[in-house]
């Protein structure tokens, strides 16, 4: 009787685990209200509101928006405007450009840190990626890097740790 109970409460406490992972999850999918989609060709950015997958609002940004990130606490989007020399930001909140920062001709892809303070756009045609302080939207540094930058990403501490506590088998298999 007594290994039963255990097998019992062990069953029933991954049960309501698997409950609140399926809860969290939802929450977090849910909370995705807007997207922001770069149109290069016509220098705007389209917010499509994913309720009813409409577009709401369209912002003219820099020349040739290419890419787009938006702040983790999702008051700002940043623009890479490729053939332009600037990064545009929007205020998500009035969906309007608050401040257009100088980077250099050919910025492609930007990224957010997870802590919102900087902001990193690599620039094409100056082999460089540029650094925005979110706070006060200025560059505050330029790093020199390999040919042609297009995309960038920030990796999160979270998820070096996951891989840390879980790692590969091998290159084949994930897990």
């Amino acid at each position: 009787m007594l290994d039963f109970r255990k097998k019992y409460d062990k069953t029933l406490l991954i049960i309501c685990f698997f409950k609140l992972l399926i809860i969290t999850a939802s929450v977090t999918i849910s909370a995705a209200e807007e997207i922001y989609v770069t149109n290069g060709n016509s220098n705007t950015v389209s917010i499509i509101q994913t309720s009813n997958n409409m577009v709401i609002a369209t912002v003219t940004v820099g020349s040739g928006s290419s890419g787009v990130a938006i702040t983790p606490d999702g008051q700002h989007a940043y623009v890479a405007n490729n053939t332009g020399i600037t990064v545009s930001v929007i205020e998500t909140s009035s969906n309007t450009v608050v401040a257009t920062v100088v980077v250099g001709n050919g910025s492609m892809g930007v990224a957010i840190t997870p802590d919102g303070q900087y902001a990193y756009v690599a620039i094409g045609n100056n082999n460089t990626v540029s650094v925005i302080e979110t706070s006060t939207n200025t560059v505050v540094a330029a790093v020199t890097v390999g040919s042609g930058p297009f995309g960038v990403a920030v990796s999160s501490g979270v998820v070096a740790q996951a891989f840390k506590r879980f790692p590969l088998r091998n290159s084949r298999t994930p897990f």
